[in-house]
């Protein structure tokens, strides 16, 4: 499957702009990582979400990563309820 989203529909699409947006974060956070591995302190850590946010041109990417975060959350707060009440 190629990483070009026009001309496909649904999830290929979706799939296929999503890879084609993490490309570009990657390429963005290549410095940060690099950065955090020579010498993981706490700025570094805190350095890589802050600098992933200003990519410019990867927000359907962060907007899905997210949404699945929340929902993931939601399911795991709801079975802890659930097993906490029983």
């Amino acid at each position: 499957m190629s990483d070009e989203p026009a001309g496909k529909d649904g999830v290929y699409r979706v799939i296929a702009r999503m890879k084609q947006e993490r490309k570009v974060i990657r390429r963005s956070q290549e410095e940060h990582w690099i950065r955090f591995k020579a010498a993981p302190d706490s700025h570094s850590l805190v350095n890589l979400p802050v600098e992933y946010e200003r990519v410019p041109g990867a927000a359907y990417y962060r907007g899905h990563m997210l949404f699945y975060y929340f929902v993931l959350n939601l399911i795991s707060t709801g079975m802890l309820i659930a097993y906490s009440v029983n």
